[in-house]
């Protein structure tokens, strides 16, 4: 089985406008038979021409493209799909994925999202809230404590929320997962979260998302919150930083279980990451723990929790979810020097059937 990324299929298929054959060929590093299945996928939903009806054989790749038949390899075949529409993208990688082809997300680079500068708080406290993991969707999902902790973050006067990950629940990620959530699939899963998730007045929340809410073959059900709620603010899949009052942040969603050490698998993420230490804070979602490093390679730490109550997969992990949200509290100084830091955890009792 080949393998080859996302941003390599929307190159070849997408920003190169009309090709001819053998530029499309060219483009693509999978053997022929692999390309034979894609190409015809493509044809079937409209993405190249119709499909042709010759059985596959390593020559009749050329005739799948329905233009003259005494065509030659170098003339153009039809333009491809709008290079702007990242829904069409989706849909061709849904499709190539549902033929068995290995399509997988390459890391893209993490550009920072700047907010706000450290001018803009100079000599005051700069606070912003933090949570991760609300798995919107899921019979577990805590929604009532979250909306609690909107509560806090509005008195409080908080501006931004940072959400480091799988704000809704997604399917087929574990054996069983699908008898633990009341909606199912990507429409009614993003359906919910736009009318469910919390929203205060003044306040935005800035998220990645997680494995869960990339568990949807080519869609990213994040991203499609973010377009239909103005207060959702869409970073990108997995990793991304933000810049919120002179402070960079990282936002992160991992992978395994976590460390009997919670401090442990901070400190494997800063490490890993160290060769471009561009952040100040990591947040690092996915575990369902929290845990704070107070300094380690001039970076602070943070495990976020979640509002996830307890489930047969966290079970078998063999730890209890930490239920709660979190506010975290900068000084920064005129030269953007970090003077002091601090975090107010807000811990929550599970509430059975919150939804």
């Amino acid at each position: 089985m080949s393998t080859y990324t996302r941003d390599k299929i929307a190159s070849a298929l997408y920003n190169h406008g009309p090709m001819t054959k053998k530029q499309l060929l060219a483009t693509l590093p999978v053997t022929m038979r692999t390309v034979e299945r894609g190409m015809r996928d493509l044809m079937t939903m409209g993405a190249v021409a119709n499909i042709g009806t010759k059985p596959g054989t390593h020559e009749s790749i050329y005739e799948l493209i329905d233009i003259p038949s005494d065509a030659t390899k170098e003339d153009p075949i039809p333009a491809m799909m709008d290079p702007n529409n990242p829904i069409g993208i989706d849909r061709m990688i849904e499709f190539l994925r549902d033929r068995g082809m290995d399509v997988v997300n390459a890391p893209k680079e993490n550009k920072t999202t700047f907010i706000s500068s450290a001018d803009d708080y100079l000599g005051d406290e700069f606070r912003v809230g933090v949570i991760s993991d609300t798995h919107l969707g899921s019979i577990d999902q805590q929604l009532t404590n979250l909306e609690t902790m909107y509560d806090i973050f509005n008195d409080e006067g908080i501006t931004h929320v940072l959400h480091s990950g799988d704000l809704m629940d997604g399917g087929h990620i574990y054996s069983g997962q699908e008898y633990r959530m009341f909606k199912q699939g990507v429409e009614q899963q993003v359906d919910y979260a736009t009318k469910y998730y919390p929203k205060r007045s003044g306040i935005t929340t800035h998220t990645i998302s997680g494995n869960h809410d990339l568990s949807f073959k080519g869609v990213d059900v994040t991203r499609w919150l973010g377009d239909r709620r103005s207060d959702i603010n869409y970073l990108g899949d997995y990793s991304r930083d933000i810049t919120l009052g002179g402070v960079t942040f990282r936002l992160h969603h991992g992978a395994r279980g976590a460390s009997k050490a919670r401090s442990g698998v901070l400190q494997q993420y800063i490490d890993n990451m160290r060769l471009k230490h561009d952040f100040d804070v990591l947040v690092l979602g996915h575990y369902h723990v929290t845990a704070t490093l107070e300094e380690h390679n001039r970076t602070y730490g943070i495990l976020p929790g979640c509002f996830q109550g307890q489930t047969e997969y966290i079970r078998r992990l063999g730890y209890d979810p930490d239920i709660g949200g979190s506010i975290l509290k900068f000084r920064i100084d005129k030269n953007g020097n970090m003077l002091s830091r601090g975090r107010d955890w807000y811990a929550f009792d599970e509430i059975l059937n919150d939804y």
